[in-house]
């Protein structure tokens, strides 16, 4: 991606189809930069906010990552700005990654409740090592077994920081609410006359 040091102010800068942000990183000053509205787009929806990507400014190569962004208000598809941060090939990153449950459709028809404890996991990483998500198979899911962290599968490099004993998903029977019949309802039941 190809990213030009930013001069004008943001508002002229939206208006001319770029998108504007800051990139900085370990020995590298905070510098307000700028990127075509499209190239942006295309970076997050390939990269998302873990992996690691190659850009050019002023006609150097860095490495960095998307550390976070703001979208357009209203407008979820148009961003109003970008933070990056430059990293090094030796560099160890940490970052949450949601996680993609595979099977879940099967108990869509089940007398049992599927419930996800986790919506997202913190996984750590080494540059280039990356990840947008993790998937979860819930095939072998049961009552009785939920799926713990420690059984997640993730690639080489990836090393998730969960507590292993965190229940990722189970099953759980459906909850059955009884209704309470007050007393004084109950059928044939005849209040005392005082007299």
């Amino acid at each position: 991606m190809n990213i030009e040091k930013r001069t004008k102010r943001v508002n002229e800068v939206r208006q001319s189809g770029f998108v504007p942000g800051i990139i900085y990183g370990k020995d590298f000053p905070a510098t307000s930069v700028q990127v075509p509205a499209l190239e942006f787009t295309r970076a997050i929806e390939q990269f998302g906010t873990s992996k690691t990507f190659s850009i050019l400014l002023d006609g150097k190569k860095h490495i960095v990552y998307v550390r976070e962004y703001q979208n357009v208000y209203m407008d979820h598809n148009s961003y109003s700005h970008f933070d990056l941060v430059k990293v090094s090939q030796d560099d160890t990153l940490q970052s949450n990654v949601s996680l993609h449950f595979i099977g879940k459709e099967q108990f869509t028809k089940s007398r049992y409740v599927f419930t996800t404890n986790l919506d997202e996991v913190e996984v750590e990483y080494n540059v280039g090592s990356g990840i947008s998500y993790l998937e979860v198979n819930v095939d072998a899911l049961t009552e009785d077994t939920p799926i713990y962290v420690k059984d997640l599968e993730t690639p080489k490099g990836i090393k998730v920081l969960n507590d292993p004993e965190q229940i990722v998903c189970s099953l759980n029977p459906p909850t059955v609410i009884k209704e309470e019949v007050d007393e004084d309802e109950q059928e044939g039941y005849e209040p005392e006359l005082v007299e």
